[in-house]
């Protein structure tokens, strides 16, 4: 045999293993993209069925809460009604009173005038006598008058607080749904860490283990001597890394699916598409297939964990990802 089919066979058998691993290397990436896509999926709509459930439950609050305050108003309703029901009985009251003096003043009066000297001690007694069921009456009555009222402002402060602790719960739950709703959709901040936990959460399900099969955020030195931090590195066989940026800053997006104007839904259906365009270019000039220490297979994998949008973008521009290739 001579050199020159020996270098031919050579050549042979590298390129025979190289497209094995090629292909071995390509339905592992495969498997992978497809649990990303699933888990991004269940992800997806477990987020939206809690925002869902946590609007649910401040409709329900509010809802409580009207009830509550349309009671409230009720009651304070009731309450004034029964406070000048209590001034006008107080003031017959004191009318029944004056006027039962009076007639009693009379009454002795004519009887002293009557019979003079013959009122003795007996007399005075049974006049006594026939005055006390009426006292006690009077006073009985006073008696009901000021506890039906001390009982309806203790009810009155009961029903406030109750109110008051509604309105807290109401906000509270106010709160965290639309701090769901910015991370979903507006603050670029929140947007990118749930984007991360997603991803991470993909890997783990994917039965990655963190640390070992893979790293997140982990600081290494680029080609050109400055920082890079990419999302996720994935290690593969034979020393390959795949290296995985999460693109959740989707605003424009957002916009798009929640304007009724046609013309600014196109404006806007652009913007989103020119932006995964731009973060695409801007991953490929980060060079990540050079960073120090790592062997980056010859691509990028862009993730978009919320699979419309990047639907969406692929309908309107189908180029966008041989281009982005």
């Amino acid at each position: 045999m001579d050199a020159t089919s020996l270098l031919i066979g050579l050549l042979a058998g590298l390129l025979i293993g190289s497209a094995i691993v090629f292909l071995v290397l390509r339905g592992r990436s495969a498997d992978l993209l497809r649990n990303l896509r699933d888990e991004r999926d269940r992800d997806r709509k477990d987020h939206e069925a809690r925002v869902r459930e946590l609007s649910t439950e401040r409709e329900r609050e509010r809802e409580r809460v009207t009830e509550l305050s349309g009671l409230l108003s009720a009651e304070q309703e009731r309450n004034r009604g029964l406070t000048q029901r209590l001034e006008q009985q107080k003031d017959e009251l004191e009318a029944l009173q004056k006027r039962m003096t009076t007639e009693f003043e009379n009454i002795a009066n004519r009887l002293l005038t009557q019979r003079g000297k013959e009122l003795n001690d007996q007399q005075q007694e049974k006049l006594g006598t026939l005055l006390k069921p009426l006292h006690e009456r009077i006073r009985e009555f006073e008696l009901q008058v000021r506890e039906a009222y001390e009982k309806e402002g203790r009810e009155r402060f009961a029903l406030k607080k109750e109110v008051a602790l509604l309105v807290e719960q109401n906000q509270r739950l106010s709160e965290e749904a639309d701090n769901l709703t910015r991370a979903l959709k507006g603050d670029s901040q929140a947007q990118g860490a749930w984007g991360e936990m997603i991803l991470e959460r993909l890997l783990e399900d994917a039965g990655l283990v963190k640390g070992v099969e893979y790293t997140l955020q982990e600081s290494t030195t680029g080609a050109d001597g400055g920082r890079l931090r990419p999302d996720a590195v994935v290690k593969l066989p034979e020393d390959k890394h795949l290296i995985i940026d999460s693109k959740v800053s989707l605003v424009h997006y957002e916009r798009h699916t929640a304007s009724t104007d046609p013309a600014e839904r196109d404006r806007l259906l652009k913007q989103h598409v020119e932006s995964l365009r731009t973060h695409a270019k801007g991953l490929g000039q980060k060079e990540y297939t050079k960073i120090h220490g790592i062997g980056s297979v010859d691509f990028v994998l862009m993730f978009v964990p919320i699979e419309p949008a990047f639907l969406l973008a692929l309908r309107d521009r189908p180029d966008i990802f041989q281009e982005a290739y």
